[in-house]
């Protein structure tokens, strides 16, 4: 026989991530991150007469704007709904830097940017909280791997 706490005690809180969620959480960081990959290699292809060192410039651009992308998510987990001037403080980054970043990001759906008497407030959607979620517990996890 059920009891109203046994329901409660065998049923999912809404704020658990199943593996399942977890694993299409990375595969979509993997793809993002291939994405970002071909992008850098595409732009350096690009430039007729590119050196070695503007693609690995191109190339690591592409990895800090993902480090970007991934602080910009943590911060608004962790913190809540923020104004692009605090975003960028927190991720010690310039407004500018993280201007395209965010414009990205609302395009995905991963937040929402929205015009409030204080200014332009950016919010995670719930498709971002996930992925937020995602990047949080795949971070924890290469750092315990490398310990």
């Amino acid at each position: 026989m059920t009891t109203p706490e046994t329901e409660r005690d065998s049923a999912p809180e809404e704020d658990e991530v199943t593996l399942s969620e977890i694993a299409q959480m990375l595969k979509e960081l993997k793809e993002l991150k291939e994405a970002l990959k071909s992008q850098a290699e595409t732009a350096s292809q690009a430039r007729e007469g590119g050196s070695e060192a503007t693609r690995a410039q191109l190339a690591q651009e592409s990895k800090d704007l993902l480090v970007l992308r991934q602080e910009i998510l943590y911060n608004l987990l962790q913190k809540g709904p923020a104004l692009p001037i605090e975003l960028a403080a927190a991720t010690l980054s310039l407004p500018e830097e993280i201007q395209p970043v965010l414009d990205m990001m609302q395009k995905e759906g991963v937040i929402e940017i929205r015009e409030t008497g204080r200014g332009r407030l950016v919010t995670l959607t719930a498709r971002g909280r996930d992925e937020a979620r995602r990047t949080t517990s795949s971070s924890i996890a290469q750092q315990s791997s490398f310990r």
